[in-house]
């Protein structure tokens, strides 16, 4: 099962739950996929992000750019994924 979530504390949470429980693969939750987000509609990140086993990198880049960016905004991407 791939998961995909939003960009914040919440959706890595969610990543998280379904790949620990599941077995979930991460799809399109990278680092190079959160910075893609940033040029999209984002929001403030209100809290630290912890680390992220699966991408440590991210976290990294989500603390630094103190942004949060949710799924709506690369619709498109996850759209396109699924065509191919």
């Amino acid at each position: 099962m791939r998961v995909h979530a939003d960009f914040d504390l919440g959706g890595i949470a969610i990543v998280s739950h379904i790949i620990q429980r599941f077995e979930g693969v991460p799809w399109r939750m990278t680092r190079d996929d959160y910075l893609m987000a940033l040029d999209g509609p984002t929001t403030k990140l209100a809290q630290q992000i912890g680390p992220i086993g699966w991408d440590p990198a991210l976290a990294d880049a989500m603390n630094a750019h103190r942004r949060a960016a949710h799924e709506e905004s690369i619709a498109a991407t996850l759209l396109a994924d699924l065509s191919t």
